[in-house]
């Protein structure tokens, strides 16, 4: 049976090839278009200009990649952002900022600690892996506790730990996770069930 199957699999490999390397769509092995940061050109997908992600000439650009703007009016090169900045249209206009900083005055600007999104370094909307929001500002949640809803209220915990009634507690020793303090569900490392 196993026999069977991989012959199979071999000739659905032979009839339906894959395309070749950063192309899209292909018909056999023939390329027909390249996915992004590369354009078609002489049945061949070659690389955008650097920083490009759609190109439709070799030496221009229609779209840059992320943290890139289109230096026109020639669309021959994609210049880096300013630093943090995710989306801009020049250096020194930026759109959109990296997780862990805002925009202000078309400038990135960092949250506060543990913060990954914010409207200003005072006022955070949402934090980091650990932490809870509390009054705009970021709290940690209980040492055991991977993600809180507050400082009394857990809803995932660290390995090694279970949650029960919104609160961590320790699973039996050798146990990596479990569901009761006496059921494993994975054993740490040197342990087997």
């Amino acid at each position: 049976m196993k026999s069977i199957v991989i012959v199979f699999a071999l000739l659905l490999v032979l009839v339906h090839p894959q395309c070749t390397s950063n192309c899209k769509t292909c018909t056999g092995t023939t390329c027909s278009a390249c996915n992004d940061n590369y354009i078609f050109d002489a049945n061949v997908c070659k690389d955008c200009i650097a920083g490009c992600k759609t190109c439709p000439t070799l030496t221009t650009c229609s779209t840059c990649k992320d943290g890139f703007f289109l230096v026109t009016p020639a669309n021959t090169a994609c210049t880096a952002c300013s630093s943090n900045c995710k989306t801009c249209t020049s250096n020194t206009v930026c759109t959109v900022c990296n997780t862990g900083y805002f925009l202000s005055n078309n400038a990135c600007s960092q949250c506060s600690t543990n913060c990954d999104t914010c409207t200003s370094n005072t006022a955070c909307t949402n934090c980091a892996v650990g932490y809870f929001l509390n009054n705009g500002a970021c709290s940690a949640c209980d040492a055991n506790c991977r993600s809180c809803i507050n400082a009394t209220h857990c809803s995932n915990c660290t390995n090694g730990y279970y949650l029960a009634n919104n609160v961590c507690w320790t699973c039996s020793t050798g146990s990596l996770t479990c569901n009761s303090s006496v059921a494993s569900l994975t054993c740490a490392s040197g342990y087997y069930k």
